[in-house]
């Protein structure tokens, strides 16, 4: 993980390589395919303690690395209000758009009831976690109130950065718009439940990820108020 972390940031953007849709489902496909076969090959030599390397990891280092198409700026356009670049083709648009919505669609599926966690009965699971029991709703909230606003805190981090080229408030601007990003979240979710964390940890954290997501509209509204705002 570490020596990922570091390919991501030595060799960003300089991996010339094909980045239309069907290279990329491949790439895709190809991290899969790598990380199963770890699994299956640690597994098969000790079955208690397989390695588990999840494709989140290796699939944002690939991104990073990868070099943008000679003529194109993801941010030349940033200037223009209530524009956002894209992919350059409405096939690669078409195609973003169909990954995405499946994405989420998969993550939903595979997610376990709020309130009931793991199955313990039927997955044979025996972790603490799993057995514990959900708190009272009032309890429950206060608890999702707080991971929600340590996680908001933690997504506080770009405002301490760019100095240089944005003022503060489109740096707390930056910050406000990381807030109701979910993907990350609901993918660690699902790994947590296949290792076998359930009970109140699942529960608030899916709860948490949901009030993000509600209060979207809220935070654009804040985004667009600091940014409408020229003073620094």
């Amino acid at each position: 993980m570490a020596l990922m972390l570091w390919m991501a940031w030595r060799y960003l953007h300089q991996w010339s390589i094909p980045t239309s849709w069907p290279w990329v489902i491949g790439y895709a496909l190809a991290i899969v395919i790598v990380a199963e076969m770890i699994y299956l090959g640690s597994n098969a030599i000790d079955d208690q303690v397989p390695i588990h390397l999840e494709v989140l990891l290796p699939a944002f280092v690939l991104g990073c690395m990868m070099k943008r198409p000679e003529g194109t700026n993801p941010h030349r356009d940033d200037a223009r209000p209530g524009h956002q670049e894209g992919p350059e083709s409405s096939t690669e648009q078409r195609v973003a758009t169909i990954a995405s919505g499946a994405f989420m669609l998969l993550v939903g599926l595979s997610m376990a009831s709020v309130f009931a966690g793991v199955d313990v009965a039927s997955t044979g699971t025996k972790t603490v976690t799993a057995q514990q029991a959900i708190p009272g709703f009032g309890m429950l909230i206060v608890h999702v109130l707080a991971v929600t606003l340590l996680a908001n805190l933690g997504k506080m981090f770009p405002a301490f950065c760019y100095r240089r080229e944005a003022t503060y408030k489109e740096r707390l601007a930056l910050a406000i718009g990381m807030w109701p990003r979910g993907e990350v979240g609901a993918g660690v979710l699902v790994v947590s439940i296949s290792y076998g964390i359930g009970g109140p940890i699942v529960t608030l954290a899916a709860l948490s990820l949901a009030l993000n997501l509600v209060l979207t509209g809220g935070f654009i509204w804040l985004v667009q108020k600091l940014l409408d705002s020229k003073s620094p």
